[in-house]
Formats: C-alpha cells, structure tokens, sequence
C-alpha cells in the first residue's frame, strides 16, 4: 500500500492510496462506508441522473444492499450461470469470427460494451437482452448515449445542463427515460413470475428476485 498528497493541485490536496495486496483487496468493500466510499462527484451525477442502486449505494443502503449483493453472487448462483455466460461469450465468438472472414472491421469496445450488457442482465434480471445480435432500438442504443455522457458530466468544470441543455442532454434524457422503462418493466414482471411460483422465493435465480 502506497500514499501521497497529490502535488498537482496543492490548494486542493488529497491523500492518493493505491492497494496491490490481495487480502487487503478482499476487505476493502468490507470496510465501506467508513473508511473507503466512492467520489462524491460520482455519486451526485449518477444521482441526478436517477440512477440510484447497488452501483452508487452508501452508507445504510450499501450496508442492505451488499448483503443482497453477496448472496445473488455466491459461488452457488454463479455456477448455475455458467451455462448462459458461455452462450453469450459463442455468440461474440460468431460475431468476430464472422467479421475476420468478411474482412469487415470491429468495433472492440462497442462489442464488449453490448457483451457486458448481456451478462450483466442474464445475472442480475434473468433476461437475455441480447444486444451483440439485436439490431434498430436495442437497449444498448441507449447505454451508448449514458455512459459518454456520465463522463462528460464528471469532466464537466460546471454543472451547464442545470441552465441549458445541448442536444446531447436532450438525448441523454430520452436514454434514462427509455431505460427506467425497460428497469420498471423487468421488476413488474419479476413480481408478477414470483407471486405464481412461490418456489422461486426460496430459491431465487438472479439477482433481481
């Protein structure tokens, strides 16, 4: 473990600590709230943004929400994963194959990007969104515009969108309106499949249940 003042910005000094060691790693979610929470600055933007989860969680609801964490992704639920997350990674083998015969150029992240989306959403939703295959309105069409624009908010040196937004903003509300459109959705249905299956709260199968 190393730290050190940061000596770019003097008049804003913070301490900079980098952890290599394994075990520490381990602990470090352990010991959050109090001792390690993630920026401020992050957590506001994604806030204002309606984005409010497990991702930007702090204090109390970290607290409720890493137990719920914990459990979805145990050694257990991630073995029955197995199966689907090697259907996804065939998929965006075809994809890249398909392209190297072709001769037709690859967008590397944009395909990880769409991979990511589709584990992600096979684990915590139970749905194969499928976006590497999906073509026109996919929900990835609409991660494209949030993430960029995430960033560009954290890099922002002001908050201009609180007094005027530029097309971009414009599109960015259109992508959180469409994506709470697809979170909602999934949730209505989780609720709807478990009040039939009174099993599955005994034994959920992703994290959403």
């Amino acid at each position: 473990v190393t730290g050190g003042p940061l000596q770019s910005r003097p008049k804003a000094r913070r301490k900079q600590m980098r952890v290599a060691d394994v075990e520490q790693i381990r602990g470090l979610p352990q010991s959050r709230p109090e001792a390690v929470a993630r920026r401020r600055a992050l957590r506001n933007t994604m806030l204002e943004l309606g984005i409010d989860g497990v991702f930007n969680a702090e204090g109390p609801d970290w607290r409720r929400q890493r137990k719920l964490a914990m459990y979805a992704l145990n050694t257990g639920h991630m073995r029955e994963f197995f199966g689907r997350l090697e259907q996804v990674t065939a998929r965006l083998q075809r994809r890249w194959e398909a392209a190297a015969r072709s001769g037709e150029a690859v967008d590397t992240q944009r395909d990880l990007m769409r991979f990511t989306v589709d584990v992600t959403s096979g684990l915590a939703f139970g749905k194969d969104l499928n976006t590497l295959e999906q073509t026109g309105d996919a929900i990835q069409n609409h991660l494209d515009k949030i993430f960029p624009a995430l960033t560009r908010r954290l890099l922002s040196p002001f908050a201009y969108w609180r007094h005027f937004k530029l097309p971009a903003d414009r599109a960015l509300d259109t992508a959180m309106t469409e994506v709470h459109k697809l979170v909602n959705a999934l949730i209505a249905d989780c609720h709807a499949q478990m009040a039939e299956d009174t099993a599955r709260r005994a034994k959920p199968g992703n994290f959403l249940e």
